[in-house]
């Protein structure tokens, strides 16, 4: 197999920055105070589906309220819901109560959203008088200045939040759109553990579709402790490269996004690899990832959908069945990639490889 040099590129894409991972709040910007308020998360259809539900997560309520969930297009004069569905089964009602929960709401049938559509997840008052109905949000700094972006409608004003809300669309199939800036999480995972912890590996199982050459990886930890970053082959034994983790470097207090690369760059045909944190020292190692409400929701994540999923083991493992999976949880570490097959299968000239969506 011969492999045609790219530019490098994450996969999936680091957090944007250092802040971006913080928290999973309550929006107090994104409360519902009133019969006339609502939030709407304005996006463009990653790949034509069939939708059957959505998620969102509320963080709180002083007064809950049932609530009327639609998608609708958008009015590209305004960058606003227009108020009309985009079909006839978009639309159903919840009841929310006091305090936060999670929310999956199946609509009354199913309906297809087409590849390059604009529209708005849309979450207002069905009956009731609300109060201080607050929807999770994500500290995604992109969402200040990207589509999508989010939508807080009171009756004196309307605002563009900087911030994403845990909002997911669900398709047929037990699936969800996997879109940029959009996260259907339940919260932040921060995992410390050391040389003397059960697991003391951490990382996720990816599963890749089409040949790549890998230079690096990356993660969002903060280091305390030493350690090794870890590819491992499908076997979940064999060690394909590494790269050492040295106590405080950076010199940081949280995680952080850090970028390593290998000495010489890995090959990988299509199947599942292991990327791994190893925990090596007697100082704690702090390891970020999400938590989701359920399995089906980790394949609308932005951070590689259902094709990365936690992992975790206790050194060294000897069999692919030392590492646990955990099916509502992904860890943030990824690829770095530098090269795709050209398509020949031996070399020279030939057709490009075509990579899943």
């Amino acid at each position: 197999m011969s492999f045609v040099e790219t530019p490098r590129f994450f996969l999936p894409l680091m957090p944007d920055s250092i802040n971006a991972m913080a928290s999973v709040t309550g929006n107090t910007n994104a409360d519902l105070n009133g019969a006339a308020h609502y939030a709407a998360m304005c996006f463009i259809v990653p790949k034509t589906a069939t939708v059957d539900r959505v998620f969102f997560r509320t963080f709180g309520a002083t007064t809950g309220c049932t609530a009327l969930i639609r998608l609708e297009t958008m009015d590209t004069a305004t960058g606003l819901p227009s108020g009309t569905l985009v079909h006839a089964n978009a639309s159903q009602t919840q009841v929310i109560g006091a305090g936060g929960a999670d929310y999956a709401v199946s609509f009354p049938g199913t309906f297809t959203v087409t590849c390059g559509d604009f529209v708005a997840l849309y979450i207002g008052v069905s009956s009731g008088t609300p109060s201080g109905v607050s929807f999770m949000q994500f500290s995604d700094d992109g969402a200040a200045t990207s589509i999508p972006y989010f939508i807080d409608f009171t009756v004196a004003a309307v605002s563009r939040d900087t911030l994403a809300l845990c909002f997911g669309i669900g398709i047929t199939g037990g699936s969800a759109l996997q879109i940029p800036k959009m996260w259907p999480i339940t919260n932040i995972s921060n995992t410390s553990f050391q040389a003397t912890s059960t697991p003391d590996t951490i990382g996720n199982r990816v599963t890749i579709s089409a040949p790549l050459r890998v230079s690096g990886l990356w993660v969002w930890v903060d280091l305390d402790s030493t350690g090794t970053f870890r590819l491992y082959d499908s076997d979940g034994v064999t060690s394909l490269a590494s790269v050492a983790l040295h106590t405080n470097v950076p010199p940081t207090t949280s995680p952080t996004g850090m970028a390593y690369f290998f000495a010489t760059p890995v090959e990988l045909t299509p199947g599942d690899y292991f990327i791994a944190v190893e925990a090596t020292g007697g100082a704690n190692i702090q390891l970020q990832g999400i938590q989701f409400p359920s399995a089906d929701w980790r394949a609308g994540s932005p951070h590689g959908g259902a094709d990365f999923v936690y992992a975790s083991c206790t050194q060294p493992p000897t069999a692919l069945a030392d590492w646990t999976i955990t099916t509502t949880q992904q860890a943030f570490v990824g690829l770095i990639c530098d090269g795709v097959s050209d398509g020949a299968g031996g070399g020279g000239g030939g057709a490009p490889v075509a990579f899943s969506t």
